[in-house]
């Protein structure tokens, strides 16, 4: 018996939805409250990207997860159900690639502001942009 399944037989309660998101979104929100505060020290960019890409996986992890979780209990594996399967993974796999646009947006962000310090150290002028190595 899993967590969620424990915890609806110790309530005597019964959800409409899939048992494990009991014990996930407890996870989920501890995990998202340790990246929000963790992102507030980032670059801009990063901090609203890493920020969205938490939303986006939130939407898709918990919210949609629970509606498929209600279609699979009414109408079991059927085109609706993976329909909402199919948001569900496109909205986690959105999050993901907008995280790691954000987390690579520090590589370059750190490397235009080493170049930047070089050239003042060295005496010269600081420049525009500066490409990535």
């Amino acid at each position: 018996m899993g967590l969620g399944n424990w915890i609806q037989s110790a309530m005597g309660v019964s959800f409409p939805t899939f048992a494990w998101l009991i014990p996930g979104v407890v996870i989920a929100a501890a995990g998202a409250t340790l990246l929000w505060v963790w992102s507030s020290r980032q670059p801009r960019f990063t901090r609203r990207g890493l920020r969205v890409a938490v939303v986006l996986y939130g939407l898709g992890a918990v919210v949609v997860e629970a509606i498929g979780g209600i279609v699979y209990r009414r109408f079991g594996i059927d085109g609706r159900y993976r329909a909402v399967a199919g948001l569900e993974e496109l909205l986690e796999m959105t999050a993901c690639i907008v995280a790691l646009v954000a987390v690579l947006s520090m590589v370059i962000v750190e490397q235009r502001d080493r170049a930047r310090l070089i050239s003042v150290q060295s005496g010269a002028a600081p420049q525009g942009r500066v490409a990535p190595d």
